[in-house]
């Protein structure tokens, strides 16, 4: 089975290819557009992620697609249409099944479902995705169940952010320099351990 992920019309707009459960290749849009978080529908990585997998858009089973890209979408036929015009194939020809992925169920299936893992805690925290900022649960065998979610406007991610643009970054997307900052950091206000 292949399937074809999605996140299009969204900041960092991608592509990725699995097949049989295995993550063939992810790519975002901006790597081969030179745009930093560049926004709109991935054609570009979707080309590169089928043509290092070595098939075609006709060889797809499924697609995957984030719920809130899909809202600027609305419709299945929508997505079918644009894929026909990128690839010069005719709508009826795709015959992979689009299913609408939640923001953060998307963020642990990408994890959970590629590991060697047959069950395992999983948590996505964010700032918002289809205004959930968290979400845990119980990844087992081919399912995701979730037990807890955290909803709007209760944020660690904007709490981040805030810190993040306190510090001078940008508004948005610099919070990895903070993150990558944080290695060269000393721990001098850890309290020395009683052992």
């Amino acid at each position: 089975m292949i399937i074809l992920g999605l996140n299009i019309y969204h900041n960092d707009s991608s592509s990725c290819i699995v097949s049989d459960g295995k993550l063939v290749c992810a790519i975002e849009e901006e790597r081969i557009r030179r745009e930093k978080h560049w926004k709109g529908f991935p054609s570009e990585s979707i080309k590169w992620c089928l043509g290092y997998a070595s098939i075609g858009i006709k060889d797809v089973d499924h697609i995957a697609v984030l719920r809130g890209a899909w809202r600027d979408d609305k419709k299945e036929e929508g997505l079918k249409k644009e894929l026909s015009r990128v690839f010069n194939v005719k709508e009826e020809e795709i015959k992979a099944k689009i299913t609408v992925v939640e923001h953060h169920q998307a963020h642990i299936a990408s994890s959970f479902f590629v590991s060697p893992f047959k069950e395992a805690a999983v948590v996505s925290i964010d700032e918002f995705g289809d205004f959930i900022s968290l979400m845990t649960g119980i990844g087992k065998d081919n399912k995701i169940i979730v037990k807890d979610i955290v909803r709007y406007p209760n944020s660690l991610g904007v709490f981040y952010s805030a810190l993040t643009q306190f510090l001078g970054f940008s508004n948005y997307g610099d919070e990895y320099k903070v993150m990558g900052l944080s290695a060269y950091g000393k721990p001098k206000y850890r309290r020395p351990s009683a052992v």
